[in-house]
């Protein structure tokens, strides 16, 4: 794939121009290309259905970006979050996903799980860094400590590998927390994201039950129950209401873990 269309929606604010990175090309060599051709031409829907397309044979942080780009000027801030979500998910260093996130967040106010410090900090990396800093902490502790073995002690090389081993240990150790920390936080898999407007929690599966909340767009709830068209989801803040099916889609619906 080709380089990245990384842009920020801040820049509506500022110049009224979203411009797809290094897109700009007379005559488009891939799928990506194309699509980030059509956005560049204004032509938002067309390029909504191309970035969409791509998603469906293959995730990509950059094209779920793009698409969150896309649905922002298509006033579809609701699906803009949840592909910003996505993209966070597959790499959650992406600051200008974050960026874009909290754009909306102050336009929408919508309503999200809160994570404790230690969690945010477990959240920067993805499931497979923290799998690999603890492999790499396991090889330390193997080839430190197997190789202590064939060297009597107080030989010249001992004391940095004991060094090793320890240090080794230290970090399989606390890539072994960060990782169990960060497959403790909020399940990807159970969150849904609203994805559309005037969305309104109520007491009941029935539309003219007891209003409880407004959703907007952009907003998490778990799913925890299911009867007909509607869903019973917990809100963030210690509540519980009935929505109806079609005004979220699932954070993450695919199979393998992000």
């Amino acid at each position: 794939m080709r380089h990245s269309a990384l842009f920020s929606i801040a820049a509506v604010t500022a110049a009224c121009a979203l411009l797809p990175h290094g897109a700009a090309l007379a005559e488009p060599e891939s799928s990506f290309d194309s699509a980030n051709a059509l956005y560049e031409a204004e032509e938002f829907e067309k390029a909504r259905e191309a970035y969409e397309a791509m998603l469906k044979t293959a995730l990509s942080r950059e094209v779920l970006f793009n698409l969150g780009n896309t649905n922002f000027r298509l006033g579809r801030l609701g699906e803009a979050c949840l592909a910003y979500r996505r993209a966070e998910l597959l790499d959650p260093g992406m600051a200008e996903a974050s960026q874009n996130l909290r754009l909306i967040q102050r336009k929408l106010e919508f309503l999200e799980f809160s994570d404790t410090g230690v969690e945010r900090a477990a959240g920067r990396l993805s499931a497979s860094q923290w799998i690999t800093l603890t492999c790499a902490g396991l090889w330390l502790i193997l080839i430190g400590g197997v190789t202590l073995l064939l060297y009597r002690p107080g030989q010249p090389w001992s004391g940095i590998l004991l060094a090793t081993t320890i240090g080794g240990g230290l970090l399989a150790g606390l890539a072994s927390a960060g990782g169990f920390i960060h497959r403790g936080r909020l399940d990807p898999a159970s969150l849904f994201i609203v994805t559309t407007n005037n969305v309104v929690a109520t007491a009941g599966p029935f539309p003219d039950a007891k209003e409880i909340i407004g959703l907007p767009a952009g907003s998490e709830v778990r799913v925890v129950a299911e009867r007909g068209p509607w869903l019973f989801v917990h809100i963030p803040g210690t509540r519980a209401g009935w929505i109806g099916r079609e005004t979220v889609e699932a954070l993450w619906p695919y199979r393998f873990a992000p």
